[in-house]
């Protein structure tokens, strides 16, 4: 079917990973203030996701940031750093 959503919708791109840690939380805090909104989730890998963004195929993306020469003429907050730690 397509036509005229009966709500807002919001298409969110997120790194796998990302998707078990950060959405759940997220999406019960951003329903809470919009429970009219229908979120959408795609899990998509770094080039992917920016990629999506570029044609419009998601509102925003959320993911680790590989190469930010990639993210030129785009608008990014970085949300956390998370240490790198190397075991043998």
């Amino acid at each position: 079917l397509r036509g005229a959503p009966d709500r807002p919708v919001v298409r969110i791109a997120l790194a796998p990973a990302i998707t078990r840690l950060l959405a759940v939380a997220a999406l019960k805090d951003f329903y809470t203030l919009f429970p009219d909104t229908h979120v959408v989730i795609e899990a998509r890998m770094y080039f992917d996701a920016v990629n999506r963004l570029r044609d419009g195929g998601v509102d925003f993306a959320v993911g680790r940031l590989l190469d930010p020469s990639m993210l030129n003429g785009l608008s990014f907050q970085q949300l956390f750093s998370e240490p790198i730690v190397f075991a043998a």
